[in-house]
C-alpha cells in the first residue's frame, strides 16, 4: 500500500495537498492542461479522495480561485490596518500586495494561475465579483476615478511584469512604479499637482 493508504487521513491537510499540487501543475502545463490524476498523484492522494474534496476539475479550480482570493483579502486587510490615511486606503493595499515578491514571480503557481485565469471565462468573472465587492466595500474611501485609474494601472503593470519574465528586452522598474502608484493615492499629493 502507498504512503497515502498508511497515513491518517486529515482532511483540511488533505484539501490544502491537493490545492497546493493543482496550482504547481496550473504553473508547470497550464490550467487546460490540469488533470485530476495528476493532482491526486503529486499529493499522494485516491482519486477517490481527490473525488472525496472537489467533485469535478471545475470545483478543484473554483477552490483554487477563492483559495488566492481569500489570502488577497487576507493580505490587503492586513495593508489597510497599517494604513492611517482613509482616502484610498483600499487602493494603496491593494497596489502593496500586487507588487509584493512573491506575487511578481511568474514561477509562483498562485501567480501563474492568476495568468491561466485571464484566459477562463468564469474565473474572470469570479474575479471581477469579488472587486466589486471589494469596491463596494470600501466606496466611501476609494470611489474615485484616480483610484480606479491606479488600481488599473496596477493590474497592467502586474501582467507586463509575468511578461516580462518572456522578453529580456523589456524591462519593468517595479520599485519606481510602485511608488508613483501610491503616490497618485493621496489626496494632498494630488491637489497639490493641480496646483
Amino acid at each position: 500500500m502507498s504512503e497515502a493508504h498508511h497515513r491518517k487521513k486529515e482532511p483540511d491537510q488533505v484539501r490544502g495537498a491537493l490545492l497546493n499540487c493543482a496550482a504547481r501543475i496550473t504553473a508547470e502545463v497550464g490550467l487546460g492542461n490540469l488533470t485530476l490524476e495528476a493532482v491526486s498523484k503529486a499529493a499522494g492522494v485516491t482519486k477517490g479522495g481527490l473525488f472525496h474534496h472537489f467533485s469535478n476539475k471545475k470545483a478543484l479550480v473554483e477552490a483554487m480561485i477563492e483559495k488566492v482570493i481569500s489570502e488577497l483579502d487576507q493580505m490587503i486587510d492586513e495593508h489597510m490596518a497599517n494604513d492611517d490615511m482613509e482616502y484610498g486606503r483600499f487602493t494603496r493595499a491593494y497596489v502593496d500586495v500586487a507588487f509584493l515578491e512573491e506575487y511578481l514571480n511568474p514561477a509562483d503557481p498562485w501567480a501563474a494561475l492568476c495568468m491561466s485565469s485571464i484566459h477562463e471565462h468564469e474565473l474572470q468573472n469570479r474575479w471581477a465579483k469579488w472587486m466589486v465587492q471589494r469596491l463596494r466595500d470600501h466606496e466611501s474611501t476609494d470611489n474615485d476615478p484616480t483610484l480606479e485609474i491606479v488600481r488599473l494601472a496596477a493590474d497592467g503593470a502586474w501582467i507586463a511584469f509575468m511578461l516580462q519574465a518572456q522578453n529580456s528586452e523589456y524591462s519593468l522598474d517595479v520599485p519606481a512604479l510602485r511608488e508613483r502608484l501610491i503616490a497618485m493615492t493621496r489626496k494632498s499629493e494630488i491637489f497639490e499637482r493641480k496646483k
